[in-house]
């Protein structure tokens, strides 16, 4: 019996090391892929979080320019992409489309640029 337990011993201690191992690899394997969980769950957030301003911003754009008196702005589309907007769409004067862009302009301050796409059809 003596015998029995100095050949069980061996292999009851590289079992408990081969057990102890793959626990170790799957807990670095389970870190492993909850940082890439995390990642991934932050870039959705921030691309979720810049999609928003920029509808935020183009809805304000087109709010500001609808609301203006002087504006007629039946065909008028607003884009952004981050620090730039997008004027699309067709006024009936030159004079509209100036306006447009300056009453964007003038919302937004300097930390944006304006692509004027406006075209002017009578």
């Amino acid at each position: 019996m003596n015998t029995t337990r100095n050949t069980f011993g061996p292999f009851l201690v590289l079992s408990l090391l081969a057990i102890t191992t793959m626990i170790g690899c799957n807990s670095e394997q389970a870190k492993q892929d909850a940082n890439s969980a995390e990642t991934s769950i932050s870039k959705a957030t921030a691309s979720t979080r810049v999609a928003l301003d920029n509808d935020a911003t183009s809805a304000k754009v087109k709010e500001a320019l609808m609301s203006a008196t002087d504006m007629q702005t039946k065909d008028l589309k607003v884009n952004s992409e981050g620090k730039k907007v997008t004027l699309i769409g067709a006024v009936p004067t030159a004079d509209q489309k100036k306006r447009a862009v300056s009453i964007t302009k003038s919302l937004l301050g300097t930390g944006y640029s304006v692509d004027d796409e406006l075209k002017v059809v009578h």
